[in-house]
């Protein structure tokens, strides 16, 4: 199972919509938008996009699911996503 990520959202901002790459979403201060997009088996890209400024990608980072997650992340995974992504966006200061 072989892909490629987007660095656009795969499934848009308030949307409930899914995709069969998309393995986890949230949103972050009511600007953030968090995707973890699948590349493969067991790799994924975590992407942050800003959307206050058009969904524009200021994150990715390359992870690794220790299964394939084929029906969902466990919560261990998404609190070190949450924390990844957290550090980042605390780490850029206010807008």
């Amino acid at each position: 199972m072989e892909a490629t990520v987007t660095v656009t959202p795969l499934v848009p901002w308030g949307s409930t919509d899914d995709h069969p790459q998309l393995v986890w979403r949230d949103t972050l201060d009511s600007r953030y938008l968090v995707e973890v997009q699948r590349t493969g088996m067991h790799t994924c890209t975590l992407a942050v996009f800003d959307h206050d400024n058009g969904d524009r990608l200021v994150m990715e980072a390359d992870i690794r699911l220790s299964y394939a997650a084929l029906f969902g992340p466990n919560a261990a995974n998404v609190a070190v996503w949450r924390e990844k992504v957290i550090e980042f966006i605390d780490s850029r200061g206010a807008p």
